[in-house]
């Protein structure tokens, strides 16, 4: 969350970072993360899409990484305490 935070704020910083772990253009990676953000790609809360996850789940599935007789469980992919922690105490903030 502190790291969207310094997107928003900073995002000349974040793009070169982002763009040296990426071994990307810097130029092509700013554009990158400020589409994301404009099209609002990047939740605030970084609240989780059981529907979204499920279908990366599914996707992996169709490649072979993941079983196909294995069942899709939110709780073996998504712990919420550490995230829910970092929400309560940016609210508090």
């Amino acid at each position: 969350m502190r790291g969207l935070a310094f997107i928003s704020s900073n995002p000349a910083e974040a793009a070169q970072i982002a763009a040296d772990e990426l071994k990307s253009e810097v130029s092509l990676t700013a554009r990158s993360l400020s589409a994301a953000v404009k099209l609002g790609i990047f939740d605030p809360q970084l609240d989780v899409s059981e529907v979204g996850l499920q279908r990366v789940f599914e996707n992996m599935q169709g490649e072979g990484a993941i079983p196909a007789d294995r069942k899709f469980d939110l709780g073996r992919v998504f712990v919420p305490d550490y995230l829910r922690a970092a929400q309560r105490s940016l609210a508090a903030n």
